[in-house]
């Protein structure tokens, strides 16, 4: 492919496009702004409720946003399109069921083509709560992963025990960094 660069009318901005310019590639402002309007990223939210969860079971999202592009997602797999490094953010929160065990903490890891990303201990646990009800919040900010192209990438629950919790709300948001 060959790329154009091309100066606004206004000569405020530098714009590269593809050689038909009908694909913007990258947009640089006077003001320093870089824009690059073909580079991969995902978010999804809303996960289907599951309770209980059990160890293995993979989060899927019920809403994904209108701007997702260069990754696909379906049901409760992310394939990548593009090569690169990809920054990795996700929330997931519900409430304690039934079947309390004490000292008992749940993780969601990612799962890069069906294994676990790293290990557990990149993303430590949370607790369900020791009553009924109690609701707990589980965050990971910034997972960076080498992905290439055609890896999948999966959210599932671990370290279950005997604890019964729901999954009820959260989002995750995937970006291609590098």
């Amino acid at each position: 492919m060959t790329i154009d660069a091309k100066i606004n009318n206004a000569g405020d901005e530098v714009i590269f496009t593809d050689t038909n310019g009908d694909s913007e590639i990258l947009n640089i402002t006077s003001g320093g702004i870089i824009s690059t309007p073909q580079q991969p990223l995902a978010m999804c939210w809303n996960p289907t409720s599951i309770s209980p969860a059990v160890t293995g079971d993979s989060i899927a999202f019920a809403n994904q946003s209108s701007f997702n592009r260069g990754i696909t997602y379906d049901s409760d797999t992310f394939t990548f399109t593009q090569k690169g490094v990809y920054s990795v953010s996700y929330t997931i929160s519900g409430s304690q069921s039934a079947g309390i065990s004490v000292n008992d903490g749940i993780a969601f890891p990612l799962h890069l083509n069906d294994s676990i990303y790293e290990d557990e201990s990149l993303y430590g646990y949370t607790s369900t709560g020791t009553v009924s009800g109690e609701e707990y919040h589980y965050t990971i900010s910034n997972v960076l992963i080498d992905i290439s192209v055609g890896d999948t990438l999966r959210l599932k629950a671990a370290n279950v025990d005997t604890s019964a919790f729901s999954i009820d709300n959260g989002n995750i948001s995937i970006v291609k960094v590098a």
